[in-house]
């Protein structure tokens, strides 16, 4: 099944006056390493030259992991760092949206589940689905990645063909986004078009963070959460209401602040097609 819905990121500049915006996790496992990915995705095929580059960071625990932007982690650290020395008022906080395209995913291995957390319209949502192992091919060929030797490993992945490079030194079944299932992890990623390149930055064996789901989150399904995603595209170009909070002021901006000229459509998902 090829999955064809356009993605939009905006970058909202969020007075806000009253009630935090983030929501709280419940923390359901502790983190004995910290894995920091670079990905650059040409998310428009027709700009291939136009990539977009994150810093992303993966939470390993001993059967789970949690993946998602490290935009996204330090500005909750900053947001409640705000709202603790100011109660009930913040300024100038930029949050990165995506309209219906999970931007978090947390893998429970011994529940053999993926959850897939979006965020839109101020509200969490996850669904579910079934753990999968691609059918690797591993071969002989070696490379050294930051002092770690890594060896490769190809398989087909939701639709793109990937090159994997894994450390068994390091006894993780996990990687970035949500490959996962070599003798060790995965340090870098790509798809044989380099249209989608997980790069290694560092790993991190002492942590005390912990992880887990947004309290908040409304459970729906993959089709719900495009159907409503669609919907609210159509309100995306000023008419965004966030939680029905009418203290809430909003503007676009772009990521140097200045003010928002296009919404960019993105046609080329890192998950082209889904079981």
């Amino acid at each position: 099944m090829r999955t064809s819905l356009p993605y939009l990121v905006i970058h909202l500049v969020v007075i806000l006056l009253s009630s935090p915006l983030y929501s709280s996790s419940q923390a359901t496992d502790s983190s004995v390493a910290v894995v920091r990915y670079s990905l650059r995705h040409i998310t428009d095929s027709t700009a291939p030259g136009d990539p977009r580059t994150d810093e992303m960071v993966l939470f390993l625990g001993k059967k789970s992991s949690f993946f998602t932007l490290n935009a996204n982690i330090q500005r909750e650290i900053a947001m409640k760092e705000l709202v603790k020395k100011n109660p009930g008022m913040m300024n100038g906080f930029a949050l990165t949206l995506n309209y219906g395209v999970p931007f978090a995913f947390y893998k429970d291995v011994e529940k053999g589940k993926i959850v897939n957390i979006a965020m839109f319209n101020g509200q969490y949502y996850m669904y579910q689905e079934e753990v999968f192992v691609p059918d690797w091919k591993t071969d002989t060929a070696t490379r050294i990645i930051n002092g770690y030797k890594c060896q490769r490993a190809t398989a087909p992945v939701r639709g793109r063909q990937y090159e994997a490079w894994f450390c068994s030194d390091l006894p993780f079944s996990f990687g970035p986004w949500k490959l996962g299932g070599l003798p060790g992890l995965i340090l870098e990623a790509s798809d044989t078009k380099k249209e989608v390149v997980f790069s290694f930055i560092s790993f991190t064996s002492e942590s005390t963070d912990t992880f887990g789901l947004p309290l908040t989150a409304i459970q729906t399904s993959r089709t719900e959460l495009q159907k409503a995603a669609n919907a609210a595209l159509l309100n995306a170009a000023g008419k965004i209401s966030l939680n029905n909070n009418s203290d809430l002021k909003i503007k676009a901006v772009s990521e140097d602040g200045k003010p928002f000229q296009a919404i960019r459509m993105f046609n080329n998902p890192i998950e082209k097609t889904i079981l």
